[in-house]
């Protein structure tokens, strides 16, 4: 009996480590699209953001609602399978990293829902087993007035986000006669470490050729944080209070010509700092106060890689009684930098008083949040215009 018990044990330990292999591959390959697919979705011209993140709750939720060969092109786009082996074999897992009441947490708010017309009858059951996933997560919505359409759709984000979020879909978003729209939208909201007590007014440099933005609002502060450089790109990881996350902000060293964009930095590069090649680094460090929020409509690059979601007579049976189709697909991100209760300084006799290194980002760079305990890419975006005085 012993024998049976320490056995039992042995494989509970060993199942548990193994899911935890499974997922971290998961990140792995998550973390690899993230800084894949954000050239594709970027335009390059202005602050974008999104979240590979909850990204995942939105594919999650359309693959719970497919069957059979939808299902599994569905789970190999979204990278829940590949050749070999099912690296997620349940949703029980993502439980852990993401509440269930579909509302509020300390640091993220956010909604994910699938908006379904009212004509449709979507079956109980379905909403029963997703419930254990994300609360509420099927929407009914008037399929005859895009007006109340839209109007829906906001209140839901407006409501599971506490009006921190609001308004950000209208009637141009919304295809003729849809049957499945799918929306997540998400923010963050934590305090650095660093408290931003001192900031300067001085241009922001758009291109290599000159062209600048004068009185652009820099927060200052001489912080110890971990640092890596490469001939290109300097980077500096900024943690938040409760260290769980932290802020990586990647720097290139020569200011970009416009057509060069932000697109250098991939997932080989994000991997070289993963590996430990870090120093721990004194700066003085600034970098602009910034409020970025995007909404991207995802469905020309979920048609162009999973085409079948969008094609006539795409298996959503699970989901409804006759079988419709994926009409339309958004991500709503916002991530901001601010500080309160902060003074003006002067740029050149803050350079005269401390000589040491200045990490000062004067110019356009690319910026994420991780997740500290195991290196998840949480939001990705870029910053190119900064707000002036």
């Amino acid at each position: 009996m012993k024998k049976i018990l320490i056995f039992i044990l042995f494989m509970s330990i060993f199942s548990a480590f193994s899911q935890d292999i499974d997922y971290l591959n998961y990140i792995d390959l998550r973390n690899k699209e993230a800084f894949k697919s954000y050239k594709f979705l970027f335009t390059f011209s202005q602050n974008e953001v999104y979240s590979p993140y909850f990204l995942t709750f939105q594919y999650t939720q359309l693959y719970l609602a497919t069957k059979k060969g939808t299902n599994r092109n569905l789970a190999s786009f979204a990278l829940f399978i590949d050749d070999k082996a099912i690296h997620i074999k349940n949703t029980k897992l993502y439980q852990l990293l993401i509440p269930s009441d579909n509302s509020v947490t300390k640091k993220f708010k956010y909604s994910i829902n699938i908006f379904l017309p009212d004509t449709l009858k979507y079956l109980k059951s379905y909403q029963k087993n997703f419930d254990s996933l994300i609360a509420d997560t099927l929407i009914p919505y008037n399929a005859k007035d895009k007006n109340l359409a839209v109007k829906k759709i906001n209140s839901v984000i407006s409501k599971n986000t506490f009006s921190d979020i609001n308004n950000v879909f209208d009637t141009s978003m919304i295809s003729d006669n849809p049957d499945i729209i799918s929306v997540s939208a998400a923010t963050f909201d934590e305090k650095l470490l660093y408290n931003f007590t001192n900031y300067v007014y001085a241009p922001f440099y758009l291109d290599s050729m000159g062209h600048s933005i004068e009185n652009v609002k820099y927060l200052y502060s001489d912080v110890t944080v971990r640092y890596a450089e490469s001939p290109t790109y300097k980077i500096i990881f900024l943690p938040y209070e409760d260290n769980d996350f932290s802020l990586a902000i990647v720097l290139p060293k020569k200011i970009l010509k416009i057509d060069t964009n932000l697109n250098f930095f991939n997932f080989e590069t994000f991997k070289m700092w993963e590996s430990n090649q870090l120093e721990i680094k004194r700066l003085n460090l600034l970098i602009p106060e910034f409020h970025t929020e995007s909404i991207i409509n995802l469905k020309p690059f979920v048609s162009k890689y999973c085409p079948v979601l969008f094609q006539k007579g795409a298996n959503y049976t699970s989901l409804v009684k006759r079988i419709v189709t994926l009409t339309d697909i958004y991500q709503y991100s916002k991530f901001e930098i601010k500080a309160e209760n902060n003074n003006l300084k002067e740029l050149n006799r803050l350079r005269n008083k401390n000589k040491d290194e200045y990490f000062y980002a004067n110019h356009p760079f690319i910026y994420f949040l991780i997740n500290e305990k195991n290196h998840e890419v949480i939001f990705l975006g870029t910053f190119i215009n900064p707000e002036t005085k």
